[in-house]
């Protein structure tokens, strides 16, 4: 199981590592996350490929531009390559699932195209087009893809951030869902970098379980696999609820994204005002 880090060690620490990102219907802290990615590769001179929707795209942007003064430097020097991430994975899938020889010419080009003329340069890329397989319920196809991006690791050296529109408070984020997501990364991202899921859960279990909480503590800790993405502790602690105390789970996460959802939205107001 790969080491469990902060936040920041997360973001900075980019060493050719596969991060994927659950985010449900929340754009907004998606687009904050991968801002924070982005501009850290920013920083560090590194080349940027976005393989999003566009109007994600265009949401990375508003962020970014707030937290980074690079942004328009980066843009008129073409590093940052923006690739349509529905359509290339038309492409990709054109002869009836994901195809190879198609994925990896292009990948390869858009990498090239972000590292300039600087052949050694570091990339950052995001994807997302394996959340859109699985929004279509493609997952076989978008483990396929999954499969695709950790084969092209072998050869070129890259960092990758995907994102899935699964909800961790909904029913899709659960073992039997996730399991194959987890094993086929090295880090899940936390939904939020200021511990709001985890505060909010704390909440939650503290009203639904009372004096019972603490001895599960314990339990709750040893939740992993060795084939697993380090988990932050607010997904860890939801997947073993669901798993281990199904009976309760749903109650402690009703209250507790009711909690998480009040924190966010005064964060997004806060943030637009």
């Amino acid at each position: 199981m790969p080491e469990e880090m902060s936040w920041d060690q997360l973001i900075e620490r980019a060493e050719r590592r596969h991060f994927v990102q659950f985010y449900g219907n929340d754009a907004q802290a998606l687009a904050g996350n991968v801002a924070l990615y982005l501009a850290e590769g920013l920083a560090r001179g590194e080349g940027l490929v976005v393989v999003a929707t566009p109007k994600h795209y265009e949401l990375f942007l508003q962020h970014l531009t707030r937290v980074s003064e690079r942004v328009r430097l980066a843009l008129r020097e073409n590093a940052i390559v923006f690739v349509s991430a529905a359509e290339l994975l038309a492409k990709i899938v054109a002869g009836g699932g994901p195809q190879w020889s198609v994925f990896e010419p292009a990948v390869r080009e858009a990498l090239r195209l972000a590292r300039g003329a600087q052949t050694k340069r570091k990339v950052r890329a995001y994807g997302e087009m394996v959340g859109l397989l699985w929004e279509e319920g493609r997952r076989a196809e978008a483990e396929q893809l999954e499969d695709f991006w950790n084969r092209l690791f072998a050869t070129e050296f890259f960092e990758l951030y995907c994102a899935y529109p699964i909800d961790v408070f909904g029913g899709d984020f659960q073992l039997g869902s996730v399991d194959t997501i987890c094993c086929n990364h090295t880090h899940v991202v936390p939904a939020r970098p200021d511990d709001g899921l985890e505060e909010a859960l704390e909440r939650g279990m503290h009203e639904v379980l009372g004096s019972r909480l603490e001895p599960l503590r314990v339990l709750m800790k040893s939740n992993f696999r060795p084939a697993w993405a380090a988990l932050p502790k607010g997904e860890s602690v939801i997947l073993w609820l669901r798993n281990n105390l199904p009976e309760q789970a749903e109650q402690i996460l009703a209250r507790a994204h009711t909690y998480y959802k009040a924190r966010t939205t005064a964060a997004y107001t806060r943030d637009s005002g």
